[in-house]
This record gives structure tokens, C-alpha cells and sequence, in this order.
């Protein structure tokens, strides 16, 4: 005999109140608890709920506990081992996958008589099963809720059953107050009691119905339980595309309707959600349509013009939902529950306009992050340089890409169209440091290179010289070359650039070009300084001349000041790092390459 249920509905709906919703009395249990997604939200959900889950099954590993700060939790091969070994429950909660998922909720059904409520978090369900789903809840006088939900949560009773609500840390975003909160979204429906937290607002029941093409759990379910919920004084609705659950709702209490999705008209084939086919009686302008009049408005609300009345007011954006909200009920003569805890206004961490002077209302300023992001954001601005991955390179690295249009290849985002029209210089650092070199940086560059062409006497040449009189290959002569060239020739040169960034990383300096920079505020070492000096025995007129010409050309370096200011011959690999950090100092500071 089919049991009878709460209200006026045509079918069976168990649930009379949104307080019955997610009490501190139900217990749960989880099918396929040891699953992928159920592993990291279970475990928080029962510590939040004061350890609401009894048992879970995963076919295979009796005897296997889940670990939680409530104690473990006991898993079993099937439901019925379960209720054998002594446990009760009257919620369950599916995370199997799409094909198993029917079996799992008629598991359920057929071996504890005691079942009220079922969450299902299950996504992409046949259509085919879910019709079944809904049928067996019917019959046996089951509430069903989902699928491709994550599940409830109630901030009064702090409890959390099937899925994942509040996060991580549930106690902090779900704060105790006055509103409902049903949404087609599940990670929106957390997002939304975040937003509504800043503005004041706590919350009571929170539903993540989820947004298959069957709704077990719906708009006109919930509008009735929050009717005869006392804690509840409005609720938030967020609503996507597809069915007519919200046409069929009757609401007796102040609504914010957050309808979303108008890009979906456009689309030719779903996107998303199941049911978020669009286009037609059910699509985004449809339900704005819906909510508007069942409110008596003409318009979307948006703080630069406000429409709304004292039934409620519709949005399109989840960032208008506090305003709205506060808004209608002012009309209602209702307050916020507590002194708003901060606004949604744009709080960038981090932010670049890369030289580019911007208009005011464009340049945001960077405000300092809430803990523990601040020391983790302070960690990374320590950082020198790019961090790169360790994988596999092929066809990672980025470096050069054809736009498939011109069928023209780009070499760090500049065309080689554009590349042939800039100078060999520039040509030669785009690889180095990933950006096209400037005047000032051509003219370092030429240096340098010109430093080092002279090889008379160089082992390198000699070794050339002497395997190509051998009769060897041109590529052998090559290598015969390099191979005399390692590490160790520029290890001194290496060294000196280390120098350089670790005593200017953290002073402030953006542009080593910038030689009005107060050098006062580096601490040179006699040790780091003996880095740069050269000695007697290593002592030549070259780096005098590399300074000298670097000068003739106009080209400024503010390392090579640093140099200068020593009063004593510096080392030619003290003035060759100079010339390259001068050269990768921007780059690496915008973090375009790595340290390394």
C-alpha cells in the first residue's frame, strides 16, 4: 500500500518542513563510500553532521574502515551485511556510477524498510533510470533528492548528508540565519551562502537539486516545506535552463530568483547539465519571464537600477543576489541576521598591467590576501623566476605555435613575419629571455657577443682546427669544439649572476636599466664583492673595454654601476653576468623564465 504523504501533491512528497530536511537525527549510509569523490567529502561531512554516517558499502572490503575525526567508519560488501551487523539508517546517499546507480537506490528500498530519504550524487543518469528511481520512491514512500546533486545541508542543525556544501570547511560557510536556498548547481549553492554571508544573511536548509531531466526533489517540494518552515523568512532560488518545476511552484514567502543561461539559446545540442537544452518554452528568457510576473515586476534587478517588490526580484547574476535580497526584504521590513562580514566588490591578490597605464576604474589595486593565502602569496612573491613542471616536453613547452589561419608560426607570441624585420640581436634573445630585446638591450648584447668572438689560442678552436686536419666530418669538427666548452668555462660567470639576483631580487628594482637606483640599499659583501674583483694573476684590459664600449653605445646597466663602483678591476665574468642579468632582469622578474 503506497504511503500517504504531506500537502496537496499528486504524488508522495514525505517532507513537510525544510527542518526535516538534514537533521541531527538521521543516519546515513553511503554507497560506494571508498569511491573517488566520496573518500575526501565524506569524512568532512560526518565530522560536521557530529558523525551521522553509520556504515558504507564497497563490494570487496568488509572489513576495510573510512577514517574520520568521528571515529572510523565501518564498510561492508552490501547494504543487508550492514543492517545485519546491527546498523539503522534511514538516509542513503548513492555515489556509484551512472549504470549502477538504480540498483543501488532499489537496494536501498528493498532491504531497510525504514528508508525516508535518498541522496543521489550520481551524475548522468539514463533518463530510462531515473523514471525507475522515481517510480520505486513512489511506491514505497521515499523521498528522493538529486541526481547529479551534492546533496543538503542545514546551518541551524549543522548537518550535511551526500555531498559537498560548504566546502571543505562547512561550519564556516554555511552561518546560521533566515534563508533557503534551493539551486540547480551544486558548487553555486556553497558559492551563494559565501556571497550571502558578506552581506549578512545566513542561511537554513540549503538543496542542491541537481540538474538532470528528472528533478526528485523540486521547486514546488521545497516551496511547499519552506512554507511550514519557521525559520525561514525568503529563500534564493538558482535556476538554469530546461523543465517546468519553477512554473508549477507556489511561493508564500519573499524570493530572489537567480535565472542563468541565455547563452544556452544559441547552443544546438546540450551543454552541461542534462536538462540545459535550450531554446524553446523553458529556456532562460521563459523562466525570467515566470519569475517577473509571479512578482509583479518588469525587469531584472541590477544595483544601477533596482526592480524588485516585496514578493521578490530576479537576477542574472549571482553577484546581484545580497542586493536583492536586501532589498526585498527592506520591503518586508526584515533586516540582515548579523552586521555584514564584508561586500563583493573586486579584491584582487595578485595584479600586473604589465607598463600599461591603465584608466582609474580599469587599475584595481592589490589588497592583501586573508589568511593563510597572505603567507602563501608572500612565499610566492619571494620566488625568483618562473617555476617550470617536470614533464615531458614534447610539444609542451609553448615556445612556437602556427596560427592555424595565416599558417604563419609565432616564436614566443611574436610572428616570424615580425621577427625578420627585427635586428639579429633581438633574434638571438627571444629564445633566452622570451621577449623581443630593446635598443638598450641590442646594444648589451652586441657587447657581449663581441667579447667572446676572438677564440686565437682558445682550446675550443684548437681542438677544432686540429679535427678537421684530421679529415673528420664538419658536424664532428663541431662537436670536437663543444666538447671542450662545459660547465666549468662559464662556472665563475654563473656564479656572478647568482650574486647579482640574490642581492637585488628583493630591493625593489623593476628595471635594471634604472642607474638612479640607490645602491645603498644592497649589502655587498667583501666575499660576494671578491666574486667580482679580479685577481693579479686573472687580471686584462677586456672588461674595462666591455664597460667602455657598453658606454660609447649609450646603453645603461645598472649592474655594471655596481661594478664601476668598486674602484678596482672586476673580472671579465663579473662584466659578461652584469650584461645578462641587465638582459633577463625584466623577464625574469615578470616571471617569463625560470632561474635556472
Amino acid at each position: 500500500m503506497q504511503k500517504r504523504g504531506v500537502g496537496s501533491f499528486r504524488y508522495f512528497v514525505g517532507i513537510g518542513s525544510l527542518a526535516e530536511i538534514a537533521t541531527r537525527q538521521d543516519r546515513v549510509c553511503v554507497l560506494n563510500i571508498l569511491g573517488g569523490e566520496s573518500s575526501s567529502v565524506t569524512p568532512v561531512g560526518h565530522a560536521y553532521s557530529g558523525g551521522n554516517v553509520v556504515f558504507g558499502t564497497s563490494p570487496g572490503r568488509r572489513g576495510q574502515f573510512m577514517q574520520t575525526t568521528k571515529g572510523n567508519i565501518p564498510v561492508y560488501n552490501s547494504v543487508l551485511e550492514g543492517l545485519e551487523a546491527g546498523h539503522r539508517f534511514n538516509c542513503g546517499v548513492i555515489y556509484l556510477p551512472p549504470a549502477a546507480a538504480r540498483d543501488g537506490v532499489a537496494e536501498l528500498i528493498r532491504v531497510n524498510p525504514a528508508l525516508e530519504k535518498v541522496f543521489i550524487v550520481t551524475e548522468k543518469m539514463s533518463v530510462h533510470d531515473a523514471r525507475e528511481i522515481r517510480a520505486m520512491g513512489q511506491m514505497n514512500g521515499i523521498d528522493i533528492f538529486g541526481g547529479n546533486s551534492l546533496g543538503v545541508a542545514d546551518a541551524w542543525n549543522e548537518v550535511r548528508i551526500g555531498g559537498a556544501l560548504g566546502g571543505d570547511s562547512p561550519d564556516e560557510a554555511l552561518r546560521k540565519g533566515s534563508i533557503a536556498i534551493l539551486s540547480n548547481s551544486g558548487n553555486f549553492t556553497t558559492t551563494i551562502a559565501t556571497y550571502l554571508r558578506m552581506a549578512g544573511w545566513g542561511t537554513t536548509t540549503l538543496i542542491s537539486s541537481g540538474k538532470d531531466v528528472y528533478i526528485h526533489y523540486a521547486a514546488p517540494e521545497f516551496a511547499f516545506a519552506l512554507a511550514n518552515d519557521a525559520r525561514s523568512k525568503a529563500a534564493v532560488l538558482y535556476v538554469e535552463p530546461g523543465g517546468y518545476y519553477e512554473l508549477d511552484a507556489h511561493f508564500t514567502k519573499p524570493l530572489v530568483a537567480c535565472v542563468v543561461g541565455r547563452w544556452k539559446s544559441k547552443l544546438t545540442r546540450a551543454v552541461g547539465h542534462a536538462g540545459a537544452m535550450s531554446g524553446g518554452a523553458d529556456d532562460a528568457v521563459a523562466k525570467e519571464r515566470w519569475f517577473m510576473e509571479m512578482f509583479g515586476v518588469d525587469g531584472i534587478f541590477t544595483p544601477e537600477k533596482p526592480v524588485f517588490s516585496a514578493k521578490g526580484a530576479v537576477v542574472t547574476n549571482i553577484a546581484h543576489i545580497p542586493a536583492a535580497l536586501t532589498a526585498v526584504m527592506r520591503e518586508n521590513a526584515t533586516r540582515p541576521d548579523f552586521a555584514p562580514e564584508g561586500n563583493l566588490a573586486l579584491k584582487p591578490w595578485f595584479g600586473s598591467n604589465l607598463g600599461i597605464k591603465l584608466p582609474q576604474q580599469l587599475d584595481l589595486g592589490v589588497v592583501a590576501a586573508m589568511p593563510p593565502y597572505d603567507a602563501q602569496i608572500a612565499a610566492l612573491n619571494r620566488q625568483i623566476g618562473a617555476v617550470i613542471p617536470r614533464q615531458t616536453m614534447k610539444d609542451c613547452s609553448g615556445a612556437s605555435v602556427m596560427d592555424d589561419k595565416t599558417q604563419v608560426t609565432s616564436v614566443h607570441g611574436v610572428p616570424v613575419l615580425d621577427l625578420a624585420r627585427e635586428p639579429l640581436e633581438a633574434n638571438f634573445a627571444l629564445p633566452l629571455v622570451h621577449e623581443i630585446a630593446d635598443a638598450n638591450d641590442r646594444a648589451l648584447l652586441d657587447v657581449a657577443v663581441a667579447a667572446e668572438v676572438n677564440l686565437v689560442g682558445d682550446p675550443a678552436l684548437v681542438a677544432a682546427d686540429a679535427a678537421r686536419e684530421a679529415g673528420n666530418a664538419p658536424n664532428t669538427v663541431m662537436a670536437a669544439a663543444a666538447s671542450i666548452i662545459g660547465p666549468k668555462r662559464v662556472e665563475r660567470a654563473l656564479a656572478c649572476t647568482d650574486a647579482l639576483i640574490d642581492l637585488f631580487a628583493h630591493s625593489g628594482l623593476t628595471d635594471a636599466r634604472d642607474e638612479s637606483f640607490d645602491l645603498r640599499k644592497v649589502d655587498v659583501t667583501d666575499k660576494t664583492k671578491a666574486l667580482f674583483l679580479a685577481t693579479e694573476t686573472d687580471r686584462d684590459v677586456r672588461p674595462a673595454l666591455m664597460i667602455k664600449a657598453v658606454r660609447a653605445r649609450g646603453a645603461k646597466s645598472l649592474f655594471l654601476k655596481l661594478l664601476e663602483s668598486f674602484s678596482a678591476p672586476v673580472h671579465r665574468d663579473a662584466v659578461l653576468a652584469a650584461l645578462a642579468t641587465t638582459i633577463a632582469w625584466g623577464p625574469l622578474m615578470r616571471k617569463r623564465i625560470s632561474r635556472i
